[in-house]
């Protein structure tokens, strides 16, 4: 949790620095933003994707990107924290992480269509494409999206937390 506060204290900081330095820059610069499932007046229609999209300011697909970073970095903390309750050695621990990490996202981008795959948090790596909505056109599933994203990576990291702080039974002899 230290590690995590420190990332996020800096990463503030580093922010706060570079926008008294270089200003925000053009914050409601439209960006091309994919929907599926969703339909409206102001939405545009692609025959290249067959999918809908709008365009989105940049500052709010930058605070988007941003939930979800910080999502995944506690997805991967507590992910850490379990597995080296399990397994006492650091550096074991950190290349079992990045082996489970690794294969999970492969396997949820070999099987994006599956029915379920909105529940997997490995599919919410790839941060950019779940902002602007593509993986949900990959996936063919209007619920692999940002909000889905976010929630999915914070509950599941509280469930591993949570399995985490399940103390050991002492065997009995």
């Amino acid at each position: 949790m230290n590690a995590y506060s420190m990332l996020l204290i800096s990463g503030g900081v580093v922010f706060i620095i570079s926008l008294l330095i270089g200003g925000l820059g053009e914050s409601n610069y439209p960006i091309l933003v994919y929907a599926t499932g969703i339909t409206d007046d102001e939405m545009f229609f692609s025959n290249v994707d067959n999918v809908h999209f709008f365009f989105e300011n940049l500052i709010v697909l930058i605070v988007k990107s941003g939930v979800l970073i910080v999502a995944q970095i506690f997805f991967l903390n507590s992910l850490f924290s379990l597995i080296g309750k399990w397994v006492k050695n650091h550096y074991v621990t950190i290349i079992i992480t990045v082996l489970v990490s690794v294969a999970g996202y492969y396997l949820a981008n070999q099987y994006i269509t599956a029915s379920f795959i909105h529940l997997n948090p490995f599919i919410y790596f790839d941060t950019w494409h779940i902002v602007d909505g593509w993986k949900s056109v990959l996936s063919n599933s209007p619920t692999v999206n940002f909000n889905n994203g976010w929630m999915i990576l914070l509950s599941s990291g509280l469930l591993l937390f949570l399995i985490g702080f399940i103390p050991k039974r002492k065997r009995v002899s």
